[in-house]
């Protein structure tokens, strides 16, 4: 008799399943590759686009702000015409 530890289960039968039908497989032509660059394409160029128009935002933002500086120093200094007073 052998020792409890070394006992094999009993063997369970396996259903009749039916046989699958040969596959054959193209070693030569792997099929769509996995590098997936079209989707980084459109990422980066998501990210380029997001970047240009921060870009132009700041821009905008800049030169909105000079202008709002440069009024404000224009009315500091408004030209004053002399006249001699008459009666």
């Amino acid at each position: 008799m052998k020792p409890p530890s070394t006992i094999e289960p009993p063997h369970q039968q396996e259903p009749n399943l039916p046989a699958l039908p040969y596959q054959q497989f193209d070693l030569d032509n792997p099929g769509p590759s996995k590098n997936h660059w079209l989707i980084w394409l459109i990422v980066f160029g998501l990210i380029g686009y997001g970047c240009y128009r921060l870009y132009l935002f700041e821009g905008a933002k800049e030169q909105t702000a000079s202008a709002k500086k440069g009024m404000m120093k224009g009315l500091g200094s408004v030209p004053v015409a002399a006249v001699a007073a008459q009666r």
